[in-house]
């Protein structure tokens, strides 16, 4: 019998609109609003799937805490 090893994937983990919105604690609305006025975090469109890499948006989050205690 064979047996199958498991590799993990080395693909950037990708959030949708519902994980985002839970864990940033903020309403879809809003994270269409960031959108429609490119600000926000940073996303990629897949067709009409909108898909927010998950290395990128913790930059993101590190860039508002910095703006945060500079500000």
């Amino acid at each position: 019998m064979a047996t199958q090893t498991h590799t993990q994937s080395t693909l950037p983990r990708m959030l949708d609109i519902d994980e985002l919105s839970n864990y940033l604690g903020v309403p879809r609305r809003t994270l269409d609003g960031w959108r429609s006025r490119n600000s926000g975090p940073p996303f990629v469109k897949f067709g009409k799937a909108i898909r927010y890499p998950e290395h990128r948006l913790l930059r993101w989050v590190d860039e508002q805490l910095d703006g945060d205690l500079n500000g």
